[in-house]
């Protein structure tokens, strides 16, 4: 009923109409019936009664009553969702979605250094690394950012983690892998061909042909 004279009632066409507002204050001024404006909370109790005590059958008939009477309806009641559309901006804090991204390699030689940059939306309380597959791997934190030494492996091993980060009340965790690559696993490259040696031949060929000339002429 609160939300639809706030609503029902604005300054318009008609200078009669008093303009009421809902206010999130106790102890509003009292007005009298010729001033203008009046104001009354408090609005975000009020709005928190609306969810906490939702729009029961006893007053979806009463409405329909006023409306058999009166020819008007309260909107709030046919519609409960509007009052969090109208009024949310006014009681509920925007909050910013926490996430989580973090720098990290498809894969890395052993026994090199790595390090793992954690960056969030907004600030956070505290960052947290876990290791929860392969081989060991030892690192140290520096604020947002977790410096790990690669063990030495005898073949390809995939190490996994969870990282965790809290932010207030928000809590995320991302899970991140890579894998640890055994330098003897390397392909190796082609080598390459001494063409000296080729050389040498044709230089032997080209002779020969060339004596034999000589003993013809």
């Amino acid at each position: 009923m609160m939300f639809y004279m706030d609503v029902r009632y604005e300054t318009g066409s008609d200078a009669s109409m008093p303009d009421l507002l809902l206010i999130d204050e106790v102890e509003t001024p009292r007005s009298g019936i010729e001033e203008p404006v009046g104001k009354l909370g408090k609005l975000c109790s009020l709005y928190q009664w609306h969810f906490d005590d939702p729009v029961d059958a006893f007053e979806i008939e009463r409405n329909e009553e006023i409306f058999e009477f009166q020819g008007n309806r309260n909107p709030f009641i046919d519609n409960p969702d509007w009052v969090a559309a109208i009024y949310a901006s006014n009681c509920e804090e925007e909050v910013t979605p926490l996430t989580v991204t973090v720098d990290t390699p498809s894969s890395a030689l052993e026994e090199t250094d790595l390090a793992l940059k954690v960056t969030t939306s907004i600030e956070a309380d505290e960052i947290t690394l876990t290791q929860t597959s392969g081989v060991t791997v030892s690192f140290t934190q520096s604020a947002n950012t977790f410096a790990m030494t690669l063990p030495s492996v005898t073949k390809d091993e995939t190490v996994t983690f969870d990282i965790t980060v809290k932010a207030g009340e928000q809590t995320v965790t991302e899970s991140i892998s890579f894998v640890v690559t055994n330098l003897a696993e390397l392909p190796t490259p082609p080598e390459e061909k001494d063409s000296s040696g080729s050389l040498a031949w044709l230089s032997l060929m080209l002779l020969g042909l060339l004596g034999r000339r000589i003993k013809a002429n």
